[in-house]
């Protein structure tokens, strides 16, 4: 490189630090600053900063923790110096955050909950509640007067793949209706959407969506495609080619998107090649052998006879 050219490079490197380190004053709410490399100080309102700690100089704003024994410098502002805050500070505040985000995520997933479990009893419109049962649980299931059932509505809720019909032949109650709605109220907590109903207020919502002049299709939509139906007291429901035709179009739906469905009746139940006495009766046989088919997982059949679990519990209804 020839000398000229030296010289030239030298003068624009010059220059060049000579600018990088060129410091302009200027006015600023009445204050004097220095602009370039030394940004202006921030200003927060006059309440705000004394609200929160603000000192008049460095000296005060500064302190030592006791716990971390870190000394903290302040920030400046316009109107003085903030304290600053210390790592174990900065990590309680951190914590606190992470708590007040897991109580907020708590409460919508309890609203969330809340509200499954009012779609699930209530899916077929007012009046037709199922009241009561979302109280139902495992933990208030007395497992001693039925273990079997227990265990096997107790697996079933934790997988249910399949379909799964509780029957006992007795005139009194055995707990079938709460080990149904004990799954749905597990399930639900899961994230599944349930939707539980006796038989009859099954078709009396049906009947009165008629009576009404209003169509039911909504009705057979939410029970074939939910992922868990529970048709409670299927014995108590008066037979019809009508229902008979209705039940296996719901069935049949939940057939082919391989959702689980419960049943609960007291009519004896037997597993027969292509059919299930004690329920195709009120189903049809069609429907019968789709519960039963291994495509979609295949059928738990649970007994249920023995003692009244009502007049043990002193409950109105199971």
């Amino acid at each position: 490189m020839s000398d000229q050219w030296k010289d030239k490079f030298e003068e624009a490197r010059k220059r060049h630090e000579a600018n990088k380190n060129k410091q302009v004053v200027k006015k600023v709410d009445g204050l004097s600053r220095l602009s370039h490399h030394i940004p202006a100080a921030p200003h927060i309102p006059d309440d705000v900063f004394l609200r929160r700690g603000g000192k008049r100089t460095r000296e005060e704003a500064t302190w030592t923790c006791e716990i971390c024994k870190t000394t903290v410098l302040p920030k400046q502002y316009v109107n003085g110096f903030m304290p600053g805050k210390c790592p174990c500070q900065i990590e309680q505040e951190r914590m606190e955050e992470q708590q007040r985000q897991r109580m907020t995520l708590w409460r919508i997933q309890e609203a969330r909950i809340a509200a499954a479990i009012a779609q699930c009893y209530n899916w077929l419109g007012e009046g037709w509640e199922d009241e009561g049962m979302a109280e139902m649980t495992f933990d208030n299931f007395d497992e001693s007067l039925q273990p079997d059932a227990f265990f096997a509505a107790s697996k079933f809720a934790s997988d249910p793949y399949g379909n799964f019909i509780m029957w006992s032949d007795t005139s009194w109650g055995t707990g079938k209706s709460h080990l149904a709605a004990a799954i749905c109220n597990h399930r639900l907590k899961e994230g599944d959407i349930c939707n539980f109903t006796t038989a009859q207020n099954l078709f009396n919502a049906f009947g009165m969506r008629m009576d009404d002049r209003e169509g039911y299709s909504d009705l057979v939509i939410k029970a074939g495609s939910c992922d868990l139906l529970v048709i409670d007291d299927l014995d108590k429901m008066r037979q019809s080619d009508y229902k008979l035709s209705v039940l296996f179009e719901v069935i049949n739906k939940r057939y082919l998107r391989r959702k689980p469905t419960i049943i609960t009746t007291n009519a004896r139940v037997e597993v027969l090649p292509g059919d299930i006495a004690g329920i195709s009766d009120y189903i049809g046989r069609a429907a019968a052998s789709r519960l039963t088919s291994e495509m979609n997982g295949g059928l738990i059949v649970q007994e249920m006879n023995g003692e009244d679990y009502r007049r043990r519990k002193g409950e109105r209804r199971w």
